[in-house]
């Protein structure tokens, strides 16, 4: 690891049968296809959407869904540690 680089786990999603099982219910309004994805895995996973994205933000919200921009959260993750 860079000195000063953080180092975030990444899992991929594969967006099959599976998944539109998992997360086609829920409860969001609409928004386009790529957005609604990273929505929904935040609100069923209840985890939080990092995001710099207006809309985004608007929707997740409303959804119950806590929203970071980049900035935010890696100020939030450097006081953890």
């Amino acid at each position: 690891m860079v000195q000063g680089q953080m180092n975030y786990p990444v899992e991929l999603i594969h967006i099959d049968k599976l998944f539109i099982q998992r997360y086609s219910m829920a409860d969001i309004p609409y928004i386009k296809a790529g957005d609604h994805i990273f929505i929904a895995v935040a609100k069923i996973n209840s985890c939080p959407l990092v995001t710099s994205d207006f809309k985004m933000t608007e929707v997740a919200k409303h959804c119950g869904v806590h929203v970071f921009t980049p900035a935010e959260y890696a100020k939030k993750l450097a006081s953890c540690a």
